[in-house]
């Protein structure tokens, strides 16, 4: 998403594409941000901001942390966990990937859970 889009615009990008948190990319395909719905929440409505005129580089979190996707689940769980948030870019040789979330990770443990209890690789 780009910087220059407006809070509401990026809503209904988000809300389309059924999720919480989206990265926003400057013109030369950096990422400068991470918007999520907590953002929304705490910085345009709290705020009592127009999420139509106020551009998503305002009320985005600024150069957040990334992962690389051959990180390990366990370091990934981690970082999440004690950053505290719930969303967080995934990184490759200085490419966005994707994101990952408190919910992809949630899954995982259920997964790797269900096939050790199973006796399953």
């Amino acid at each position: 998403m780009p910087e220059d889009e407006t809070v509401l615009g990026t809503v209904k990008k988000m809300h389309a594409e059924g999720v919480g948190s989206i990265v926003i990319l400057n013109k030369t395909r950096d990422i400068t941000g991470i918007f999520t719905e907590r953002d929304l929440m705490t910085k345009v409505v709290a705020s009592e901001m127009n999420p139509k005129i106020t551009k998503v580089a305002e009320a985005m979190t600024q150069e957040p942390q990334t992962l690389s996707s051959e990180m390990p689940i366990l370091t990934a769980f981690q970082l999440l966990q004690n950053s505290g948030f719930r969303h967080v870019p995934v990184v490759d040789d200085s490419q966005l990937v994707g994101i990952l979330s408190v919910k992809d990770l949630h899954k995982r443990v259920c997964q790797f859970m269900e096939r050790a209890v199973l006796g399953q690789d």
